[in-house]
């Protein structure tokens, strides 16, 4: 599966995918591998890893302590984590996927990692 659209097609398939992914349309272009399964998503991103539990946003540097934690919904989720190396949700991506078989791990956060609302 290969083409250009937001996260939320992708979540919406219900297909546990493997993905290299790279966001388009952006001034900061990320690019990585995400993770799909039931409603969740993962992004391993050059310096940065993000996570969606369908109610939370996590985004955390590469061996940082600390990182973001902020609502799903909220207005300003997107930017916050954008601004801090991953990316917003509902930014276009170009994509290239193949199934996936689930490992639930993955959508855990670092218990290593300490996440609040800002930084």
């Amino acid at each position: 599966m290969v083409g250009v659209t937001p996260v939320s097609y992708l979540l919406g398939l219900k297909d546990s995918l493997v993905c290299s992914i790279k966001t388009t349309g952006s001034s900061a272009q990320r690019s990585g591998t995400l993770y799909v399964a039931d409603g969740e998503l993962r992004a391993d991103l050059t310096g940065a890893t993000m996570i969606s539990d369908g109610a939370y946003l996590y985004e955390w540097q590469k061996g940082a302590t600390k990182g973001l934690k902020l609502p799903a919904t909220s207005s300003v989720a997107g930017s916050a984590i954008a601004a801090n190396g991953g990316f917003d949700l509902a930014t276009p991506l170009s994509f290239a996927c193949n199934p996936w078989t689930t490992d639930a791990s993955f959508f855990t956060p670092p218990d290593s990692v300490s996440f609040s609302n800002s930084l």
